[in-house]
């Protein structure tokens, strides 16, 4: 199955992004263990949450995209899965892909880890805030920007975890204007791995209907993240997903 180029992707229209990367098989294993990862409460959390699981799904997603012919997006509209599961799937191949294109090949296992549970912080928050159409309160934001670190508190005992993975989670929202949370860092602070994790977590965001608003296009979506670029993405950053999406 050829790659899509940028010229043939965008030509095809919105579509083209709700195509599989992966085979259906895996796909389905992978978003079947998302949706328990990020739908179970508490202790039964706990059981789905352990380090062997979620590193035999990221070893086997960096297999496929690196070395089988990667398309790398997902279906984003895919019916009772829930936001978290896909737009988790969605940042994890755009992240890996953009990984390798930025030459961390012998780091993508740790980008595709911090990538698979970099918003089990978000469970914290309750649904009706996570899915709410209006603005949020100042109590309500508090809660959705200490979600990385609480995303570290839920991997605590995890001892084979990497550096390289804590700091993507820690950093993902942090943007290189100062704007972004949970410690407000700017450019030279934030390490090139949340960069790109923060780039991909946009990307995939704004590819996937909201209660507060629709889906972009993938044109829109694009050009959108384009204009992020020196405006709070690091544009090398957002360069680098950009291709992992228009793989030429």
């Amino acid at each position: 199955m050829p790659k899509f180029t940028s010229t043939a992707a965008l030509a095809s229209g919105p579509g083209f992004l709700d195509a599989e990367p992966l085979a259906p098989d895996f796909t389905d294993e992978i978003l079947g263990f998302l949706t328990g990862l990020y739908t179970e409460p508490g202790t039964r959390r706990k059981t789905v949450l352990t380090y062997d699981a979620v590193s035999m799904l990221v070893h086997e997603l960096v297999d496929r995209l690196t070395f089988g012919v990667p398309r790398p997006h997902i279906s984003v509209n895919r019916d009772n899965v829930p936001y978290l599961a896909l737009h988790t799937l969605n940042a994890a191949v755009f992240a890996i892909e953009a990984g390798r294109l930025a030459g961390y090949g012998n780091r993508l296992f740790d980008l595709g880890m911090a990538s698979l549970i970099h918003d089990l912080g978000m469970l914290v928050v309750p649904r009706e805030v996570r899915e709410s159409a209006s603005p949020l309160s100042p109590e309500d934001l508090r809660l959705v920007h200490a979600h990385p670190e609480v995303t570290l508190k839920e991997i605590e005992n995890w001892s084979l975890i990497s550096a390289f993975t804590k700091i993507a989670i820690l950093q993902h929202h942090e943007r290189c204007d100062g704007s972004g949370y949970p410690a407000g860092r700017t450019d030279a602070e934030i390490h090139p791995f949340a960069k790109l994790m923060g780039a991909a977590d946009v990307l995939s965001a704004i590819l996937l209907d909201r209660p507060y608003r629709s889906r972009l296009s993938a044109t829109a979506a694009l050009a959108t993240l384009r204009g992020m670029a020196g405006r709070g993405l690091d544009p090398a950053a957002v360069d680098f997903v950009s291709r992992s999406v228009l793989t030429e």
